[in-house]
């Protein structure tokens, strides 16, 4: 499965604190940044994973290899 960014709309999300990230995902998103639901942003990967965990919403960062255990890495369309 992939994610597309209308996918996301209504999602609450975790993004990288990192203004070029952001800046990045703004992009990716086009059309639909403006209907995102930012729940919370993170320095450090582990953290999102945790919030993720904890029901706290979906995060928007690289594969976690080893942090993601018990979690899903579904990749971005188009890819970022």
């Amino acid at each position: 499965e992939m994610i597309a960014p209308s996918d996301l709309v209504g999602v609450p999300l975790l993004v990288s604190r990192r203004e070029l990230v952001q800046k990045e995902l703004a992009a990716w998103f086009g059309d639909y940044y403006d209907k995102l639901e930012i729940a919370a942003t993170y320095n450090l990967i582990l953290n999102a994973a945790n919030m993720v965990r904890n029901h706290m919403g979906a995060a928007l960062g690289f594969f976690m290899g080893h942090l993601a255990d018990g979690l899903r890495f579904v990749p971005l369309h188009p890819p970022l």
